[in-house]
């Protein structure tokens, strides 16, 4: 039914606010293989299971990305763990997970002493933010000298 796979949705971004991505995404995997199979008699019901299965699909991107970038991390390629992580900053997320997402670019960048990749991910972080991290603020003086 439509309240056990919104349920799965929700358990399935706790466990990847969690970083517990391997939950996350076996979680997902369920839902977006679940919700071709419901039944729906409103269109708000075919509305809610489209934007749930919409959303599964992009988290489960940003769980590839992820995934990915390991892999290049633990293969020494500092180029391509770059690129994989500012990949996940462009997947349509929860606000506060894409914020984590930002975050964990930025400082990945950083180590690799891409400045400027490091000086933009700080930016997005700020943007739109009422109270921003003072990290990101320090990553912009930092980076733009």
């Amino acid at each position: 039914t439509l309240e056990l796979v919104t349920n799965l949705v929700h358990s399935a971004r706790d466990s990847f606010a969690a970083r517990k991505f391997k939950d996350a995404k076996t979680l997902f995997g369920t839902i977006a293989a679940s919700v071709p199979l419901l039944v729906l008699s409103t269109d708000k019901e075919v509305k809610d299971a489209v934007d749930m299965l919409s959303s599964s699909r992009e988290y489960l991107l940003a769980l590839a990305c992820d995934r990915r970038r390991n892999e290049a991390k633990a293969a020494g390629n500092t180029v391509r763990e770059v690129q994989l992580a500012a990949m996940f900053t462009h997947c349509e997320l929860l606000p506060a997970h894409k914020i984590l997402a930002l975050r964990t670019a930025m400082k990945i960048a950083f180590d690799s002493k891409c400045f400027i990749f490091a000086s933009g991910f700080a930016k997005r972080l700020i943007d739109g933010n009422p109270n921003p991290p003072a990290q990101a603020l320090k990553m912009i003086q930092y980076c733009d000298q």
